[in-house]
Formats: C-alpha cells, sequence, structure tokens
C-alpha cells in the first residue's frame, strides 16, 4: 500500500488521504519555474519587468492555482467510531462534518467514461448524495493505488459503516 495514502487506522478510527498530492504539486513548481525562468531572463537581457508582465502573472496564477489544488488535496477523511461521524480535515482548517454513519447505506462506484470513483451513498432522507472516498481510477487498468484502496481501505469502511461488501 502506498505510504501516503493511510494516515491512521486504529479499531476506533480510520483517517486516510483519498487524493494524490504530486499531481498539484506539477503546477507549483512549473509556476515557480516560471517566475524564476522571467525573472533570470530579464536579468540577462536587461529588461525591465513591466515588460514580462504577462508571464509573471501566469506563474503567479499557476503558482496559487497549484498551492489551492495541493491543500484541497491533502484533506483527510475521517471515519470515527466513537462519534459516528464522517469527517473531512483540511490542513489548518477545522474539521467539516459529512454525514453520520446510520445516514450512509451503500458504497458504490461513480463513474463517467473510462475513469471511476468509489463514494458513499447517503439515504434520501438525510439529503441524499455520493461521498467521494476515494481518488479517480481508470476503468480498464488495476493501478496499484487501485488495488491497494480496494484491498485495504475500502474493506475498513465497509466494516466500519457495518454496509456488506
Amino acid at each position: 500500500m502506498p505510504a501516503p495514502l493511510l494516515v491512521e487506522l486504529t479499531d476506533r478510527r480510520l483517517v486516510y488521504r483519498p487524493w494524490k498530492v504530486g499531481s498539484a504539486l506539477v503546477f507549483v513548481a512549473a509556476g515557480i519555474a516560471l517566475l524564476v525562468g522571467t525573472f533570470i531572463w530579464t536579468q540577462m537581457n536587461d529588461r525591465t519587468l513591466q515588460s514580462v508582465i504577462v508571464f509573471l502573472l501566469f506563474g503567479a496564477v499557476l503558482t496559487g492555482y497549484g498551492l489551492i489544488y495541493t491543500l484541497k488535496n491533502a484533506e483527510v477523511l475521517i471515519f470515527d467510531v466513537g462519534t459516528g461521524r464522517i469527517t473531512k480535515k483540511a490542513p489548518f482548517l477545522p474539521e467539516k462534518d459529512l454525514s453520520r454513519f446510520n445516514e450512509v447505506y451503500s458504497i458504490s462506484r461513480v463513474g463517467e467514461m473510462r475513469t471511476f470513483h468509489y463514494a458513499l451513498s447517503r439515504k434520501s432522507e438525510h439529503g441524499g448524495g455520493n461521498i467521494a472516498i476515494s481518488d479517480d481510477f481508470l476503468s480498464e487498468k488495476r493501478e496499484p493505488e487501485r488495488a491497494a484502496f480496494e484491498e485495504n481501505i475500502l474493506p475498513v469502511i465497509s466494516r466500519l459503516l457495518n454496509l456488506k461488501p
């Protein structure tokens, strides 16, 4: 199982990060590279920063988007048996309550085209809808991340929520 996926597992609590952070860091690195490259180019060619403002703005926007995307993907899902709640925790932010254990009736595969993700389906009397619990996987391919999720995380969630596999 990939190390960053599982954060904490006890008999009373499961905490894990379902989304990959690496893809978001590509945007941060590209934005920083564009900013640094623009600064170096202006210094080497004796240009002003005003002449390359478009590249600076694009680099800043790309870096900002990457940071926000990284924070969003760094969220962890918490299944707490003690309180019977499913919550989501982002870095630097308080926990956000998603659902109670008794409001969930199944784990389903939600997909579009060639990709899918696993989601918890909520009962309609509690607002309905799906709560995504995994990253997107390709339908035709059995990736190591998908295998690790299906073999290690999915059975634990089913057991915690008292759902049939």
